[in-house]
């Protein structure tokens, strides 16, 4: 391509400052982002910080779908731990992953019957098939 010094001189010019605008943008967008990502975590971290309290007043105030609603408060606080101890443990059943939820919040087994509606011993049970089945894991290597 043959231009002048100057016409070619312009377009890099024009160039480069459309070239800098772009990364002045991308700049902005990842400042936000980060922004997004703190909120986010100190988000998280509160619902962490919260959810003892939430599940006993759950528990406590004898609510329907009161087991729906502490594993929802449980998800809110660990995203995903449910989906890799599934991952880990495909054969385990819904039960068997509720107990573990429950174990790990500190539930006692007479607690957790009342929960389920079951008997204590069936409720022993499905916490003995939950330790074989995953040979006795600690559930934090679930959690983020």
């Amino acid at each position: 391509m043959i231009c002048s010094n100057s016409i070619c001189s312009g377009s890099r010019r024009q160039l480069q400052t459309q070239v800098n605008d772009a990364l002045q943008q991308l700049q902005t967008v990842d400042d936000a982002l980060q922004q997004l990502q703190t909120q986010a975590d100190d988000a998280l971290q509160q619902a962490r910080a919260m959810l003892p309290q939430r599940v006993a007043d759950l528990f406590r105030a004898k609510v329907p779908n009161r087991l729906e609603r502490i594993m929802d408060e449980f998800e809110a606080a660990y995203p995903q731990a449910l989906e890799k101890l599934a991952a880990a443990y495909p054969e385990l059943n819904e039960t068997e992953r509720q107990i573990a939820v429950l174990n790990f919040l500190h539930f006692r087994a007479k607690e957790e019957a009342d929960l389920f509606g079951l008997s204590d011993n069936t409720v022993n049970k499905y916490r003995s098939n939950l330790r074989k089945k995953t040979e006795n894991a600690p559930f934090s290597l679930f959690l983020d």
